[in-house]
């Protein structure tokens, strides 16, 4: 948001708003990849990111404990952090527009990301340890990750000595001087962390009036929304209900009452088709037969109409002809 905002008001590549956006841009690159490690570090250990489940972390992670402060500080913008650089750059750049309305949420931002920041290090790692978390052996990251997140903590405090030879390197004509930043926006920007932090450390710290009792009174409602993601979730669940109905309505209907019927009509239809034509070629074949039967029948009954003779008549006829055929065959070679 920050970013955006200052390249909103950069008329030019050049422009104030556009160094202070690519500035922050580094700037936040380096702090936001140590909240990842420390915060990644911790989750890993406990296996929960709710972190009203956790606190008194500071004895078991040490070290974990003194990058979280450096990625508060750091995110918040507060001296000589890079970020305050930076957000105060970006500040600056909006101011030099005249658009009060935009400096107005930027440095309502910064203080909101100061209270949620502050409120984050109280939860997890000051106050008493909850019981559940007494069942555990805590310990510190792995050691690279450790000199990871060390790199970057040195860089998050550094980064915003290096102003000028940033502004060097990317070619502009931006003067980088530290005296700069002590300015009246300087001023209002660490005001408005105060008046962010000031909540938060009475309610979650101090706890002046418990965190439960605002939660449970008139704030009761931005409880439940901020509980349930400003009702995005019940919006998703209802939602998602709704398709797993459909879904159960259209597999009943559809894969259930249809597709697993199909296979079914299809068995059924061939069947009965094999039956149908098992029955038209088997009454076929009968009715063929019998007429083969009936033509040899008739044919044979007309042959013997036609030769009446008795039996042994035919068959001495065939045993003369017979004779006859071989003694003309015995006298044929004989004259050869």
């Amino acid at each position: 948001g920050f970013m955006i905002a200052a390249l909103g008001v950069a008329s030019t590549s050049t422009a104030f708003g556009w160094f202070a956006s690519i500035f922050h841009m580094i700037s936040h690159a380096f702090f936001q990849g140590l909240g990842f490690l420390a915060i990644g570090g911790i989750v890993h250990q406990l296996g929960t990111r709710d972190m009203r489940k956790m606190g008194g972390l500071r004895r078991e992670m040490p070290f974990t404990f003194a990058l979280s402060i450096i990625v508060i500080l750091a995110r918040s913008g507060i001296p000589p952090f890079s970020s305050f650089f930076s957000k105060g750059l970006i500040a600056k750049s909006i101011l030099s527009t005249g658009n009060l309305p935009l400096a107005f949420l930027i440095y309502s931002a910064a203080a909101v990301t100061f209270a949620y920041s502050y409120r984050f290090l109280i939860l997890t790692f000051l106050g008493k340890k909850p019981k559940p978390l007494e069942k555990i052996r805590v310990h510190e990251p792995p050691r690279l990750m450790l000199v990871s997140a060390s790199v970057l903590a040195a860089g998050s405090i550094l980064l915003g000595f290096f102003g000028e030879a940033i502004t060097q390197f990317l070619h502009t004509n931006f003067t980088f001087n530290l005296a700069d930043f002590l300015s009246v926006e300087s001023l209002i920007f660490v005001i408005t962390l105060v008046i962010g932090g000031l909540p938060v450390y009475l309610v979650y710290q101090r706890r002046v009036v418990p965190p439960e009792r605002i939660r449970s009174g008139a704030l009761a409602f931005w409880d439940r929304a901020l509980e349930s993601g400003y009702f995005f979730d019940s919006f998703y669940g209802a939602v998602s209900r709704g398709f797993i109905k459909m879904s159960n309505i259209v597999l009943g209907v559809l894969e259930l009452g249809i597709m697993e019927r199909i296979p079914y009509i299809i068995a059924t239809g061939s069947v009965r088709l094999a039956r149908f034509i098992l029955y038209r070629f088997d009454r076929s074949l009968d009715e063929l037969t019998h007429l083969a039967a009936h033509a040899i029948e008739f044919h044979s009954l007309r042959i013997k109409r036609t030769y009446g003779g008795a039996l042994p008549q035919f068959v001495i006829a065939a045993i003369l002809g017979f004779l006859f055929l071989s003694i003309l065959l015995i006298l044929t070679m004989s004259s050869v």
